[in-house]
C-alpha cells in the first residue's frame, strides 16, 4: 500500500507541472508596459520557460516577479538621457530566466541599472530610524540590503503609482516564504545593476528532507539547502577569527551550533575524543557556506511539508511542519533566513569539551491533542524552554501538586487548552488561582473557543493572556511567554 500511495502521489505530481511559459509567456510584453507607463525605454529577455514546476507554485510567483519587475524599474532603470549621460545604451535591459536545479526551481530578475545605492539606504534608514547614524555607517552591504525587505522602507524620494510605498519587495518574498522559498538580491558581478534571485520547491505535494537531532528534538532542512553531510573530529577544527571554522574543499567553512543558531538553550554539540561531530553544510546567499553542528543525522526522505503560515510559525525561521512516523510534527527550518547576515556574527559555537547546563524556564503544556502538544513543545524547546506535557487538566493539576511537594521539578508557566476531558481548562485555571502555592504562575489559554463570552471567563478567571488557535501566531506567543516569565 505504501509502495501503491507513493507512485499515485508521484502521478499526481506529474500531472501537476507545467511549463514555466504557461504562466510567464506574456511577462515580457507585462514588463515593457510597465516601462512605457514610466516613460523609459527597457528590452526584456526572457529564457528558461521550458522548465517544468508545480501549477500552483508557477501561479504564485508570477505576482511577485511583477513586483521585483516594478520595483527595478521605478528605481534601478535610468530615464534613456541619464542612461546615455553614463555611457550607456537609451534602452535598458532586464532578462529573466527559469532554470531547475536539486528539486528547485530557481528565478533569476536582473537589469542593468543604477543597481544597489547602499549610501542612499543607510541615509534613508536613519532618516527612518531603523538605524542610528553610527549603526547606518557601519552596516555591511549585506545587512542594507536585507533593510530593503522591510515593510514600508522605500529609497523612492516621491511616492508613485509604482515606487515610494516600500512595499514591493517585502510582499515578494512574504509570497515566496509561503512557497517555502527564498528571495535574495545583490549587485550584478559584470557591472552596475542589480540580480534578484528567487528560489522554490518544483511542487508543494512533497519536499526531500534531511533529519536531525538535536538533544530529544527532531527538526528537518530541505536537502536543496544543503551542500554536503559530513563528520569532523576535534583536530580538524581550527579557530578562524574567533570561530571554529573546518577546512572543506580548499575552503574554510565557519562551523556553529544549530541549537545556538534557533536560540535553544541546549548545551553546544561537543567534539569528544574518538567522536566525530556530525555537520551539516547550508548553502547560503552568494556562495556562502556554513557549517551546522548537530547532536546526529537521522534520515533523509521527501515528505509532505505543512506551510508556516497554515499554522502560526514564523516563516523567517521556519518553513512549516512535517509528520514523523509516530504522528507528531517535526519543524522545517528556513536555514538561508535563520543565519545572520555576514557582519553580524555568529552565535554560540562548538566546543572541545562538555559545559556544566544553565538553568531555564519550565512550561507545562497541557492539550489532549498530540499534536498541538507535539508542536508547542518543538516551538518553545527550539527558543530555550523546558518543556512538560500533561494530556488534561487533572494531569496538570497532579503535576503541579508533586512539583510543590518537592516531588518533581517547578513549573514557571503554564499553556493550557480549554476543552479537554476529566477537567477543561478552565476548571485547571479556577484550581491553579485558588491555590495559594500555585496561584503566582502565569497561565495562557491556547483553544479553538474564539467567543467574547469565553474569552471573558478565561480573563475573569486569572488567565494572563487568552490565545485562539485559528488565529495562532508563534510570535503572540513568545512574545507573551518573555512578558510574563
Amino acid at each position: 500500500m505504501r509502495r501503491w500511495g507513493g507512485g499515485l502521489q508521484e502521478d499526481v505530481r506529474r500531472l501537476r507541472m507545467l511549463p514555466a511559459e504557461s504562466q510567464f509567456g506574456g511577462l515580457g510584453r507585462m514588463i515593457r508596459d510597465i516601462s512605457r507607463s514610466q516613460g523609459k525605454e527597457v528590452e526584456v529577455d526572457v529564457r528558461g520557460l521550458e522548465v517544468e514546476a508545480d501549477r500552483s507554485v508557477l501561479q504564485r510567483l508570477k505576482d511577485p516577479v511583477l513586483h521585483i519587475a516594478r520595483n527595478a524599474i521605478s528605481h534601478g532603470i535610468e530615464p534613456p538621457e541619464e542612461r546615455v549621460l553614463r555611457g550607456k545604451r537609451p534602452a535598458a535591459r532586464i532578462a529573466v530566466t527559469a532554470a531547475v536545479e536539486g528539486g528547485r526551481l530557481r528565478l533569476t530578475i536582473e537589469d542593468d541599472g543604477r543597481g544597489i545605492d547602499g549610501a542612499a539606504i543607510a541615509r534613508h534608514a536613519a532618516e527612518e530610524g531603523l538605524l542610528t547614524p553610527e549603526a547606518a555607517a557601519e552596516a555591511t552591504p549585506e545587512q542594507l540590503v536585507e533593510l530593503l525587505f522591510q515593510p514600508g522602507f522605500s529609497t523612492a524620494e516621491r511616492t508613485t503609482e509604482l515606487a515610494g510605498r516600500g512595499m514591493g519587495l517585502a510582499i515578494a518574498r512574504a509570497e515566496v516564504e509561503r512557497l517555502q522559498g527564498t528571495l535574495a538580491i545583490a549587485g550584478r558581478e559584470d557591472g552596475p545593476g542589480a540580480v534578484v534571485t528567487i528560489e522554490v520547491p518544483l511542487s508543494l505535494l512533497s519536499q526531500r528532507l534531511i533529519f536531525v537531532g538535536i538533544e530529544d528534538e527532531v527538526m528537518a532542512v530541505p536537502s536543496a539547502d544543503v551542500a554536503r553531510l559530513h563528520r569532523v573530529a576535534a583536530e580538524e577544527l581550527f579557530s578562524g577569527l574567533g570561530t571554529p571554522t573546518v577546512r572543506l574543499e580548499e575552503e574554510d567553512v565557519p562551523v556553529t551550533s544549530l541549537a545556538a543558531l534557533l536560540g535553544m538553550e541546549a548545551a553546544a554539540p561537543a567534539v569528544l575524543p574518538g567522536r566525530r561531530l556530525p555537520l551539516l553544510v547550508a548553502k547560503l546567499a552568494g556562495g556562502r557556506r556554513l557549517a551546522l553542528a548537530v547532536d546526529r543525522f537521522i534520515a533523509t526522505r521527501e515528505a509532505v511539508v505543512t506551510a508556516a503560515d497554515e499554522i502560526g510559525l514564523d516563516p523567517a525561521r521556519y518553513l512549516g511542519t512535517v509528520l514523523l512516523d509516530d504522528g507528531s510534527p517535526a519543524l522545517v527550518l528556513n536555514v538561508p533566513r535563520l543565519v545572520p547576515a555576514p557582519g553580524d556574527g555568529l552565535p554560540a559555537t562548538v566546543r572541545r569539551s562538555p559545559e556544566a547546563p544553565r538553568p531555564v524556564p519550565h512550561i507545562l503544556v497541557v492539550d489532549d491533542s498530540i499534536t498541538t502538544r507535539t508542536l508547542e513543545k518543538s516551538i518553545l524547546e527550539a527558543h530555550g524552554y523546558r518543556v512538560s506535557l500533561c494530556v488534561d487538566g487533572r494531569e496538570a493539576l497532579e503535576r503541579l501538586t508533586e512539583a510543590q511537594s518537592g516531588e518533581g521539578p517547578g513549573v514557571d508557566l503554564i499553556i493550557s487548552d480549554v476543552e479537554m476531558p476529566r477537567m477543561d481548562g478552565f476548571a485547571l485555571l479556577q484550581a491553579v488561582k485558588a491555590d495559594p502555592r500555585l496561584s503566582e504562575i502565569p497561565v495562557i489559554l491556547v483553544t479553538s473557543r474564539a467567543s467574547d463570552e469565553d474569552r471573558e471567563r478565561g480573563l475573569r478567571l486569572g488567565a494572563d493572556a487568552y490565545i485562539v488557535k485559528t488565529r495562532f501566531d508563534q510570535n503572540e506567543l513568545l512574545a507573551g511567554i518573555r512578558r510574563l516569565l
